[in-house]
């Protein structure tokens, strides 16, 4: 796997990004250090090629999820482009955490199952998705973090589609 990353275009950024590092701050940098930040450069468009080439796209995959949640909640979500947008942008580093045994700490975890089930269980959904799609299983903590973008997506919906019922009565009856 080493071999694999040192090979990789972006390691030749991460290699001249810590050596300015090393040069100001005069401390060295071990080789899975920068490995380590070559595998956070790959979830960004730093690289064109890497091993999610040939699979489906990001931008597709997060219309996946969003469908899938559709399926089996009946949440329609799919017409949110901000949260297509923000699950593309987040998916891809995300993905390549996964590929590269990268752990992803979550410190809100606990609080999102226990404040936003509803999302929290799409967000299961969605990773549900993503493992059909592309045979990646995310960790939980990951899906915490989908549980963000579709948490907000809810409460954007509701902002929206919101109709105010209301009764009124008045002391006469009327």
């Amino acid at each position: 796997a080493m071999q694999d990353i040192i090979q990789q275009p972006a390691f030749r950024e991460a290699a001249q990004l810590t050596a300015m590092l090393e040069a100001e701050l005069h401390l060295f940098f071990p080789q899975v250090e920068v490995a380590y930040m070559t595998i956070h450069l790959m979830g960004t468009d730093y690289v064109s090629k890497s091993k999610l080439d040939g699979h489906i796209g990001m931008p597709d995959l997060a219309a996946a999820i969003v469908a899938r949640i559709y399926d089996k909640t009946g949440l329609d979500l799919r017409l949110d482009q901000e949260l297509l947008h923000g699950l593309s942008l987040h998916l891809k580093p995300a993905v390549h955490r996964h590929l590269y045994g990268m752990n992803v700490r979550n410190p809100l975890l606990e609080d999102i199952k226990r404040h936003y089930p509803l999302a929290f269980e799409a967000a299961v959904i969605g990773a549900c998705a993503v493992e059909k799609e592309i045979s990646v299983q995310l960790a939980e903590e990951e899906i915490g973090y989908l549980a963000l973008h579709i948490g907000a997506a809810l409460e954007r919906s509701r902002q929206t589609g919101r109709k105010i019922r209301c009764l009124l009565v008045c002391a006469s009856g009327a």
